[in-house]
């Protein structure tokens, strides 16, 4: 499977994240694309998706965004 076609395994805003990620400078973003998909092993596929709407819904669906977002929340954090 290609890393789009994992990304649509998880949900559709994980696939949106990494179609945007991939479409321009694809050769230089593939990393990032891999680290979030690789935040399916660690967090599962609910935390993935919810943290990958979350950073379309703020503008900015990037690894460094979605990562802190599939973390649960530590004693007496704000949630985002």
């Amino acid at each position: 499977m290609t890393d789009v076609e994992w990304a649509g395994c998880v949900g559709d805003d994980c696939r949106a994240v990494v179609d945007q990620l991939l479409e321009v400078n694809a050769l230089y973003r593939l990393r990032a694309a891999k680290g979030i998909l690789g935040l399916r092993k660690k967090y599962g596929d609910t935390r993935l998706e919810a943290a990958c709407t979350k950073a379309i819904t703020v503008g900015d669906p990037s690894y460094r965004t979605i990562k802190p977002r599939c973390a649960p929340p530590g004693p007496g954090s704000v949630p985002s």
